[in-house]
């Protein structure tokens, strides 16, 4: 009788035993094999070393700095500025995520936009010390990213899809060169046009959401001028609408939106465009 309860009670650890086994184990294995993109350990393994550096660092940080913690929480700039003030991120070694990607050329920008939307999901949430530790981990992982295969921050970069930004930087070098101010403004509305015609258009999603601040941050930039109008620009115009769009990848609504936005500016018509430069006076020679 003994005998009989032993032997049944071993077979019913064994089976729980491989339950749990498959559960996890194999789990794992399958979502690393079929999501993972190349170079994701590598940069997670990199971009680990430099968090212990960083938050180790900050325990020491001066009071006067404590603000400029406390606006990492939300700025990226902010973020990335103490980044590179408190590690030595700048002398990494991207030897191994290099050849871990390989020679796909998509797959830094698809690391990228990862990365970034991580970035952007977490400064919406509340800011525990894990939460801010993977915020820096996702900060550090980009500017790892931008070393190792060039990518300079630049808000035209990739589709109309892509999360839009701009730093700080670019937002002073367009405030101070108005036509390149007007120029990006109308490349963020066109962008808007194409998304409005896409189905399932989303009004609360991320790359809407980043395009509206973009914008918002840019016409805030403008200054009213006197202006002569010498010449006509619509074809400047048109080339502006039409500056980082993907023709290949257009479906017929975003093409239609497209066009009906390039209409509106061929016919002088009011359109979701606004001028970088509103004229108070005009005079004709």
């Amino acid at each position: 009788m003994c005998r009989a309860v032993t032997v049944s009670l071993r077979v019913t650890v064994e089976r729980t035993i491989m339950t749990m086994t498959n559960l996890f184990t194999n789990g794992a294995t399958t979502n690393s094999n079929s999501r993972a993109l190349n170079g994701t350990s590598e940069l997670n393994s990199l971009a680990a070393t430099y968090v212990n550096e960083f938050m180790n660092a900050l325990n020491d940080i001066d009071d006067d700095r404590m603000e400029a913690v406390e606006a990492s929480k939300t700025d990226n700039s902010e973020m990335d500025k103490l980044v590179q003030e408190l590690t030595d991120v700048a002398d990494v070694d991207t030897t191994s995520l290099v050849d871990a990607v390989g020679t796909d050329e998509h797959t830094p920008n698809k690391l990228l936009a990862s990365v970034q939307s991580k970035r952007s999901r977490l400064k919406g949430k509340e800011m525990t010390i894990d939460n801010y530790k993977s915020l820096v981990h996702a900060a550090i992982s980009e500017y790892i990213l931008r070393e190792a295969f060039d990518m300079k921050k630049n808000a035209a970069r990739g589709g109309a899809g892509s999360v839009v930004t701009y730093s700080d930087e670019e937002i002073q070098a367009l405030a101070a060169d108005q036509e390149a101010l007007k120029k990006a403004i109308r490349n963020i509305q066109s962008r808007k046009c194409i998304m409005k015609g896409k189905v399932g258009f989303d009004e609360n999603s991320e790359q809407w959401l980043a395009l509206l601040e973009a914008e918002e941050k840019l016409k805030a930039q403008r200054v009213s001028t006197r202006v002569v109008r010498q010449a006509d620009t619509t074809k400047q115009d048109v080339q502006a609408a039409l500056e980082g769009v993907d023709f290949g990848s257009l479906k017929k609504d975003e093409l239609k939106s497209l066009l009906e936005n390039i209409a509106g500016i061929v016919n002088d018509e009011p359109t979701d465009i606004d001028e970088a430069e509103e004229p108070t006076e005009t005079t004709e020679e």
